[in-house]
């Protein structure tokens, strides 16, 4: 059994106003604003998101998975995205997820046993 790895972004629905930037140049951080707004109006989803994690493991036909997620992300390309949160653990949402995924498998043990082996392998149970 291994763990496997996805990410996918979403659209944030926290405002960009007031929330993208905080530099104290207000003239700057409304530019940045304001590129931010423009991008999403071009259907730019990685110019103001949501970055997910998703950690999944497999016991005996069931399908266990956490999830770690990061709102308020703005990046040039979903490229850039990938870089930053799945394939580097600079941020830890991978770690984040599993975390998660231990939760979600020690909840599964409580309710049976089918998610025993699986919290074996991470080497929780």
């Amino acid at each position: 059994m291994s763990i496997t790895y996805s990410f996918r972004i979403a659209p944030d629905d926290m405002p960009v106003r007031g929330n993208a930037m905080a530099s104290g140049d207000g003239a700057f951080d409304r530019e940045v604003e304001d590129e931010i707004i423009a991008r999403l109006n071009r259907g730019e989803v990685e110019a103001w998101c949501v970055v997910i994690v998703t950690a999944t493991i497999k016991v005996d036909g069931q399908t266990f998975k956490g999830e770690a997620a990061l709102g308020g992300c703005s990046y040039a390309s979903e490229v850039e995205i990938k870089a930053e949160f799945f394939e580097a653990d600079s941020h830890g949402l991978k770690n984040e997820a599993v975390t998660h995924l231990e939760e979600v498998l020690v909840d599964a043990v409580r309710r049976g046993a089918a998610a025993q082996g699986a919290l074996m392998t991470l080497g929780k149970g």
